[in-house]
């Protein structure tokens, strides 16, 4: 089921999700399906807009019930 919470513990858990046998030689690939949104939220201090995937029982303006995006890139960019 597409929840945050699953999303996050397969895709984001550094201890236990899938990024964390990947490699730099391989290739991910990550497909999201559905509405997103660009929430203010505090990088450094400052308030920026972050765009946010809206998973299964999203609430409009809470990121803690959506996806970052910018979480996705990082992790996969800590992979290599």
């Amino acid at each position: 089921e597409a929840t945050a919470e699953n999303i996050r513990r397969v895709l984001l858990d550094k201890e236990k999700g899938i990024l964390k046998t990947v490699t730099q030689d391989d290739t991910v690939l990550v497909a999201l399906s559905g509405h997103g949104e660009q929430i203010p939220v505090k990088v450094d201090g400052k308030e920026t807009e972050s765009p946010f995937f809206c998973p299964k029982h999203a609430v409009t303006g809470d990121a803690d019930t959506q996806i970052s995006i910018n979480a996705i890139l990082d992790a996969l960019d800590q992979r290599g």
